[in-house]
């Protein structure tokens, strides 16, 4: 095998760049091609998840009148409740500091993401320590102001539903949301637009949500080519080139609402809710399933046969072993068997 076969990750990433539409993609940019280019291009995950999400799977989108009045009937209890669940959230944060600094006093040496998970953690301790009436009160907002909104509007919640302009007011979008609408020449705001949509009005809109990477980034890339192997780094980054692979292809990504309430009523787990930055647990649970994947394509290498040809192969398979296993994941987010928090 040629050597000039052999590139490094950061090389095929600038080839990726060049020919964004036949390569792999297992980085995150958001060089989507501008005002001409962002609506085809196949990196712009929002985007992605947003055609997903308003097509086949939008009816999971629209909320639960029985669970809508179930959350108005109970308004009073879920803010007393609010002080409770905060409380929990510390608590977590506080356990994850901990586990963390046991690892360091046993003497064991984190590996680089686990440093990066500390650093996280005592960052977000720091802030629900010291923000708490400010996660209270987004907390609190982030259900009360979308529900009023359903209260005006049938179809509030609806994927790519389109504003009609007599509700762009300050009841319906609350003062900053108005603000906003007029600065930015909104005229009729698009639920859950992508970036660049010309109709936008951010992620808070009409609820604070994201669009997830079922498969994340930093567990693909340490389970496929950070965690030690046997096989050289150069041939597992050909293996992947050669999967044709995008990770923010639409199917690898699902539209989640941040707020608990709202993700109750819409019957999905929320994502990163209470001021969350990460969901180590299922990151963990994915890292699991994506060390078969790697496994598998340790085995493949070992094939005998010309170098490359064998990374091709080795390239088919692991794409059909990361399609099954984010649509297999995708089920278990939609049937609420996993947590995201």
């Amino acid at each position: 095998m040629a050597k000039k076969h052999y590139k490094s990750l950061k090389a095929r990433g600038e080839e990726h760049k060049k020919d964004p539409k036949t390569t792999s993609c297992i980085w995150s940019h958001k060089d989507y091609g501008g005002k001409k280019g962002w609506s085809t291009h196949p990196c712009h995950y929002q985007n992605n998840g947003f055609e997903e999400s308003k097509g086949g799977r939008s009816g999971k989108y629209v909320p639960s009148q029985a669970r809508v009045d179930e959350v108005n009937a109970s308004r009073k209890e879920l803010r007393e409740s609010a002080a409770a669940e905060y409380r929990q959230e510390v608590n977590k944060a506080r356990e994850e500091v901990s586990r963390y600094q046991e690892l360091r006093a046993s003497g064991e040496k984190l590996a680089k993401r686990d440093n990066f998970r500390s650093f996280v953690a005592n960052g977000r301790l720091m802030q629900l320590t010291t923000k708490a009436r400010e996660f209270l009160q987004k907390h609190i907002l982030g259900y009360g102001q979308p529900l009023h909104r359903l209260s005006l509007n049938k179809e509030a919640w609806h994927v790519a539903h389109v504003l009609d302009e007599s509700l762009v007011t300050k009841e319906y979008l609350g003062g900053q949301g108005y603000v906003q609408a007029r600065k930015n020449g909104v005229k009729q705001p698009v639920n859950f637009a992508p970036e660049w949509h010309e109709q936008r009005l951010g992620s808070w809109y009409p609820y604070e949500h994201e669009y997830h990477h079922i498969i994340p980034k930093g567990a693909l890339k340490y389970e496929l080519l950070d965690r030690p192997q046997n096989t050289p780094i150069e041939r597992r980054v050909s293996v992947v080139w050669e999967s044709k692979w995008n990770m923010h292809n639409g199917g690898n990504i699902v539209l989640l609402a941040e707020n608990p309430v709202i993700a109750k009523i819409i019957n999905l787990p929320a994502h990163c809710p209470w001021g969350a930055t990460g969901h180590a647990l299922y990151s963990d649970m994915v890292e699991a399933h994506l060390r078969q994947l790697a496994n598998q394509v340790e085995a493949d290498l070992s094939e005998a046969g010309e170098p490359h040809e064998v990374e091709k192969i080795a390239g088919d398979e692991l794409r059909k072993g990361l399609n099954a296993l984010s649509l297999k994941l995708y089920n278990q987010i939609i049937t609420n068997k996993v947590l995201l928090s």
